[in-house]
């Protein structure tokens, strides 16, 4: 199951809101692929924080909340740090989620200063850009994929992006294309995996491997295929840390639990939109806005 703690299922609530399908299923499936990496490397997180961050990642791709002047990833931080305000988190709380939501688009992130950060930048490398697919077991990317379809994603994200470039050519979405994310998002191993789960799907003698929503996904979804870190349950309530669990034996790349190297698919955008002093909100100019 999902996070069902009440800030998790209201935060899916804004995300179904104001997102099509597939950019719904696309923040679904960057929180299982984060909280599976956590479960494989060891790293303790704040599993409502990663949630909520996940599923508001690119809500400032949504035209109701696209910024005149930001890159999509700070006007995104922005919306972050509004929504933990309106669920009573405390200061530090508000701005650990605009911070994750900045550094998804970061060239790197250390999973020892960062874990959810981290974690979340990996995981929308992976459904975006298809980087580091062997991470993830051929059966969990399978299942997870079932679970929540990819549909459209890869044109209507190129869209978003080619829109966003456009308008302000010093974002990250233009740095992007520019080191070849349409390429990326051609040749994304995850949609060779949705067109396996749609194959079996035509013949009935093949196994289902899990639950699938062809449409919004629900908070009550279960999850890929019951393969993931299985830490979320309907009885998590609590917003502190919990542990991702043991490492995988099938794990063997110590250099996976060191902080990622950068690589033809992150590229530092040079984004410096100035935004205004204030020390609740996260500093626009910590992180390097990279790409996906």
């Amino acid at each position: 199951m999902l996070p069902q703690s009440p800030s998790c299922v209201a935060a899916l609530e804004v995300a179904r809101n104001y997102h099509s399908d597939a950019m719904l299923n696309h923040g679904i499936r960057s929180y299982l692929w984060a909280v599976e990496l956590a479960r494989k490397e060891g790293l303790v997180v704040d599993d409502e924080l990663l949630f909520v961050s996940a599923v508001l990642h690119d809500i400032g791709l949504s035209p109701a909340f696209d910024n005149r002047d930001l890159s999509f990833e700070y006007a995104g931080g922005e919306v972050a740090w509004v929504f933990g305000a309106g669920a009573g988190w405390a200061p530090v709380r508000r701005r650990r989620a605009a911070e994750i939501v900045v550094r998804h688009m970061a060239d790197e992130v250390s999973p020892h200063d960062d874990p959810e950060g981290y974690l979340l930048c990996e995981a929308t490398g992976l459904d975006i850009s298809g980087r580091g697919a062997e991470r993830w077991s051929p059966e969990y990317r399978t299942a997870v994929v079932a679970a929540f379809p990819r549909l459209d994603l890869a044109a209507e994200f190129l869209s978003c992006f080619e829109a966003q470039a456009a308008a302000k050519p010093a974002s990250s979405p233009a740095t992007a294309l520019t080191s070849g994310l349409a390429a990326r998002l051609a040749t994304n191993p995850l949609d060779a995996v949705s067109r396996d789960a749609g194959s079996r799907d035509a013949h009935p003698g093949h196994a289902d491997p899990g639950p699938r929503d062809a449409g919004r996904a629900h908070p009550d979804h279960t999850d890929a295929g019951h393969t993931a870190a299985g830490h979320a349950d309907p009885d998590h309530t609590d917003a502190g840390h919990t542990a991702a669990g043991h490492a995988d034996p099938d794990h063997t790349d110590a250099g996976h639990t060191a902080a990622r190297h950068a690589d033809p698919d992150h590229t530092n955008a040079g984004h410096t939109a100035a935004r205004h002093a204030d020390p609740d909100h996260t500093d626009a100019g910590q992180t390097a806005a990279g790409t996906r």
